[in-house]
């Protein structure tokens, strides 16, 4: 790193830079259009407040003329993507004038709230998209039916993904016409799901339904196979599937 007269230090021109309050920024690449600006490799209030408040200040200094060429930026919990127009700016003349504005401070603005959304998928009202899937997969195949009862796929306990509904629905259309008809029936459609097996990494699948239950706040809407465990049987299940799934 070079240095200047007086022993100044010359600007980060890509990693990491530090900020008046040492926190490590990064700054990545993401194309010729657009960087990021990380704040940390973990979600916290703390984080999240800082990228609104970069958000907000990139937001004032537009809105004052400067930063000609700087599209959007758009934030997520741990950092701000910056797009720019390559015609117009670059990455060397918007770096650091973002800098600048992490290096004087971010004044975090407004209240922060929790907002609880309940999900539960383990009941057909709860999850009415899956006959929709089903339907909608049966005319992407051109499947010929009269099929008023989706049950065997809205309620099967294997938590099909829309691509597991796909296979099911042709394996049906196979099995009516191995048995010389052109239609698929109720009949098919029940005997091929209850045969149905995921083709996908049930280890991860659990491990990842375990992490979702371990950080819900409500218990009463967790699914029923979760519900009576504790965060310590959760925990433990958890760290017995870790190695199997990393």
């Amino acid at each position: 790193m070079k240095h200047g007269k007086g022993g100044a230090r010359a600007r980060p021109s890509s990693g990491e830079a530090p900020t008046a309050s040492n926190v490590r920024v990064r700054y990545l690449s993401c194309g010729d259009t657009a960087f990021t600006v990380e704040f940390a490799n973990e979600v916290s209030p703390d984080i999240n407040g800082r990228v609104i408040a970069l958000h907000a200040a990139i937001g004032r200094a537009r809105a004052a003329g400067q930063l000609a060429g700087l599209v959007e930026t758009v934030p997520t919990m741990r950092s701000l993507m910056v797009t720019y127009d390559p015609l117009l700016t670059s990455r060397a003349t918007l770096q650091p004038a973002i800098e600048g504005m992490i290096e004087h401070g971010l004044a975090t603005e407004g209240s922060s709230r929790d907002v609880t959304i309940p999900c539960c998928y383990d009941d057909p009202d709860f999850a009415p998209d899956l006959q929709e899937i089903a339907e909608a997969m049966a005319s992407k195949n051109k499947l010929q039916h009269k099929i008023t009862d989706w049950t065997p796929i809205t309620l099967s306990p294997l938590h099909l993904s829309g691509a597991d509904i796909e296979s099911i629905i042709i394996r049906a259309r196979r099995a009516a016409r191995q048995d010389g008809r052109g239609e698929v029936t109720a009949a098919d459609l029940k005997k091929v799901a209850e045969e149905f097996t995921p083709a996908r990494d049930e280890l991860a699948v659990e491990y990842q339904e375990l992490v979702a239950a371990r950080e819900a706040t409500s218990r009463a809407m967790l699914p029923a196979r979760f519900r009576d465990l504790s965060s310590a049987e959760l925990s433990r299940r958890i760290e017995e599937l870790r190695p199997h799934v990393r």
